[in-house]
């Protein structure tokens, strides 16, 4: 089971207008649904109960390994665990483009995951 939780947060915000033009519109990413999707900030008991903590960009990976020492193996930035290089684009804020951008980067490396995945469990 995945679940997302930020750094930056507002505790309850259901979505965001660019997410929801994003996966309404013709193009959008038909099979996710965030109808029940509610934020939440990223706390010590989240990463300690996670098997694998993946983040957008570097800087959030630093982030959260700082305070989460025990911890820091099982956190990583999305495009370094799949072999790639660079960070997500966060669309925080952003226009319906700005989201469809980030959904095509995260569905990019979410296609190379299951291999690395398959590795980092053995």
């Amino acid at each position: 089971m995945g679940l997302e939780s930020g750094i930056r947060w507002n505790q309850g915000i259901i979505r965001f207008s660019g997410v929801i033009q994003c996966l309404s519109s013709d193009e959008g990413i038909q099979w996710l649904d965030i109808s029940s999707h509610r934020s939440r900030q990223v706390s010590a008991e989240l990463v300690r109960q996670a098997d694998l903590v993946l983040t957008m960009t570097k800087n959030a990976c630093d982030w959260l390994r700082s305070p989460n020492g025990e911890n820091a193996d099982k956190i990583w930035p999305f495009a370094e665990f799949v072999g790639k290089s660079g960070d997500v684009s966060d669309p925080y804020g952003g226009d319906e483009q700005t989201y469809r951008e980030c959904a095509e980067q995260l569905a990019d490396l979410i296609q190379v995951l299951s291999e690395p995945l398959a590795a980092y469990h053995q």
